[in-house]
């Protein structure tokens, strides 16, 4: 072949070697982010089992601040307590298990706690649940890198009521005017015994159920 051939033949194909570098090159930084991007999906039964275990403690913690503000200073301290520490509280949990945690309601005390979207469809959701009589169950959101854990908040004991119930009835007068200065845009009120409060609900990364595993098999 004659050297001007040849050269013509080198100058046609550089131009594809280049367009398939490329080509290639883009695919594999397409895999490597993808791969960056996409973590394993946790199974629904450990997510549940998690978002119980979190939910109980920050119960907990909420429900031994009020009862001690309570036994201190009666309902009106409990709920200046309230207003000052829930959210600390929750935020400790949240911090302690490295997720988020979050009461959320369709009928808030605190403007902070008012459901979105998403804990609104929950909401609706348990309350169609309690109206036929059927067992409430938790929710399960998975997203693209986290999962959202829902779970019933009902009103359980008649010492609820004396914040949350009637104000004719169970809020004494004294109480309301507490309520609210401290709340005065609060909606809180009007609950009966057992009628659904809200949620919880709790978002976990899914790094959180891979590090947990990954602690399992090293204590194993």
């Amino acid at each position: 072949m004659c050297i001007v051939m040849k050269t013509l033949l080198l100058k046609s194909s550089v131009p594809l070697l280049i367009a398939f570098l490329l080509l290639f090159t883009a695919c594999a930084q397409n895999d490597e982010s993808r791969s960056k991007d996409t973590s394993p999906r946790p199974d629904s039964t450990l997510v549940i089992q998690a978002g119980k275990e979190i939910v109980t403690d920050a119960f907990a913690a909420i429900s031994n601040a009020l009862g001690t503000a309570m036994t201190r200073g009666g309902i009106p301290h409990a709920i200046e307590y309230c207003n000052t520490v829930a959210i600390i509280l929750t935020d400790s949990v949240s911090n302690q298990y490295n997720v988020e945690v979050r009461r959320a309601t369709h009928k808030p005390r605190n403007p902070k706690n008012r459901a979105n979207d998403m804990e609104m469809a929950s909401i609706e959701a348990y309350m169609q649940l309690i109206s036929d009589g059927a067992e409430l169950k938790p929710r399960l959101a998975f997203q693209e890198n986290n999962v959202i854990f829902h779970a019933p908040l009902r009103l359980v004991t008649f010492t609820c009521l004396s914040c949350h119930g009637n104000k004719e009835d169970d809020i004494r007068e004294g109480d309301l005017a507490v309520i609210q200065q401290y709340y005065p845009e609060d909606e809180a009120i009007g609950f009966d015994l057992d009628e659904l409060r809200g949620i919880w609900s709790v978002t976990f990364p899914y790094e959180y159920f891979i590090a947990a595993e990954a602690a399992d098999g090293a204590s194993n």
